[in-house]
């Protein structure tokens, strides 16, 4: 059985912006995603963007009442994110902003981001050119900071290194 992860608004558009959301699908997780990521979405597409939510990942409507300190200290996204990872009982989320990532982590959700789903395409060899996704990254107005995107890179060769010593 696949690992679920509930997915928000942010890692949706950064990876359709570089154009490999369809390759997330053949990650070995359930996603699921939120109505109120949803309507970010949506409203995102009515202003003129290009990213929609694919029909493979679900979404759900929260069944409790929203969590009054989530949402009134994460956007409405991110908080709707954790608190039906909570409601479902699904272990990982995938956020990209830090505050969103620190609350998920101190609720004792694992937190993954979109360069995290990344890295696993690659390691599972589902990018044919994992260069050409870096330079789309940086050239696509998706924000990492250089750091990060520095790191991730470094990361990844190691990784790739190892493995080939194996």
């Amino acid at each position: 059985m696949a690992e679920s992860i509930v997915i928000n608004t942010g890692p949706i558009i950064s990876l359709g912006k570089v154009g490999i959301l369809p390759l997330v699908e053949q990650l070995p997780f359930e996603f699921f995603t939120t109505e109120q990521v949803s309507s970010e979405i949506i409203s995102g597409v009515r202003a003129g963007h290009s990213v929609e939510i694919p029909d493979w990942i679900e979404v759900r409507s929260l069944t409790k009442q929203p969590d009054d300190h989530l949402f009134s200290t994460l956007d409405t996204g991110e908080a709707s994110v954790i608190q039906l990872a909570e409601e479902l009982s699904v272990r990982t989320v995938c956020i990209d902003e830090i505050k969103g990532r620190r609350s998920a982590v101190e609720r004792g959700i694992r937190c993954i981001g979109s360069l995290g789903l990344l890295g696993r395409m690659s390691a599972l060899d589902l990018l044919d050119d994992l260069d050409e996704v870096i330079r789309r990254i940086r050239t696509s107005g998706v924000y990492y900071s250089e750091a990060l995107l520095d790191a991730f890179i470094r990361d990844l060769e190691l990784k790739r290194r190892g493995s080939e010593r194996h």
